[in-house]
């Protein structure tokens, strides 16, 4: 696991701790060993201090090209991140480069209110860059305002509660986990990608599941929930489709006993009538 997301960091940060966070919750719901998951965590923590050290020591020249490309654009979102508490008013609220997306996230989501400026009126989308891919809950919370923004996020919840009752029900371990990854995998990169909006972590590129503006990103959604089907299908409807051929099977064998059971019935009726049979005749004589 540890192997894979680094191999995936190199090109995506975001992701590869995304799939780190969700690989280490299924492992926590899959009953693993508490000292196992202390271990992970372990190593987790040891390889993020690496990776602050990396980004402080290591000289920009060597950022420009290679594997490394990716760390001058992780030190930047970072430090910008940072920057925003030491800033004076002025600075804070003026606009540069720098901090040009988050500004405008910020403008859009002032502008909505309570309820928004209904569909289709938003105006930051003409200045927010990406408004259509990753900040697009911005612009949905403009149009619709606090109101939706919170319907929203109480879809991806609902996503996320509906997987665990198909979890629930299925009993064996494999498609079990799969839905239960599947929903963590697109609820998760959803909160992550409303927390970018909101200015709560550094802008990571995580698109909105199933809204924002994207091929790939569509198909992977797609994908999840195609998995999540499938195991709600085939996993509880196999058990459901089991319980009455086990009935019929019951039926079909008290009908091939039942013949059996008849001429025993019989058998264990005449003892009674030949007894008394034999009693009435010793009375006779």
């Amino acid at each position: 696991m540890v192997v894979v997301t680094g191999i995936i960091a190199m090109d995506n940060l975001s992701t590869a701790v995304l799939l780190f966070g969700v690989c280490y919750l299924l492992m926590f719901i899959g009953n693993v060993k508490l000292l196992r998951l202390l271990k992970v965590a372990g190593a987790g923590m040891v390889l993020l201090l690496l990776f602050i050290v990396l980004l402080k020591v290591i000289p920009e020249s060597w950022a420009d090209e290679g594997p490394l490309s990716r760390l001058g654009t992780w030190q930047n979102r970072i430090e910008h991140f940072d920057s925003g508490k030491e800033l004076s008013e002025e600075e804070y609220f003026a606009i540069t480069d720098d901090n040009y997306q988050v500004a405008h996230a910020k403008i859009a989501i002032a502008n909505g209110g309570a309820l928004g400026v209904f569909p289709g009126n938003s105006t930051e989308r003409d200045f927010l860059p990406q408004a259509y891919s990753d900040f697009i809950y911005a612009i949905i919370m403009e149009e619709m305002g606090l109101a939706g923004g919170l319907f929203v996020l109480l879809l991806y919840v609902i996503i996320l509660i509906r997987a665990g009752m198909i979890a629930r029900k299925t009993e064996k371990l494999f498609p079990k986990y799969l839905v239960l990854g599947s929903a963590m995998m697109l609820s998760i990169q959803a909160f992550i990608n409303m927390a970018v909006a909101v200015n709560l972590i550094p802008v990571t590129g995580q698109p909105l599941p199933l809204i924002s503006r994207g091929g790939t990103s569509t198909l992977i959604t797609c994908a999840y929930f195609g998995l999540m089907l499938s195991a709600d299908r085939f996993g509880i409807g196999k058990k459901k489709n089991e319980e009455p051929a086990e009935r019929s099977g019951e039926n079909e064998q008290d009908r091939q006993d039942a013949p059996d059971r008849e001429e025993l019935q019989e058998i264990t009726d005449a003892f009674p009538a030949k007894k008394e049979k034999e009693v009435a005749c010793e009375v006779e004589a």
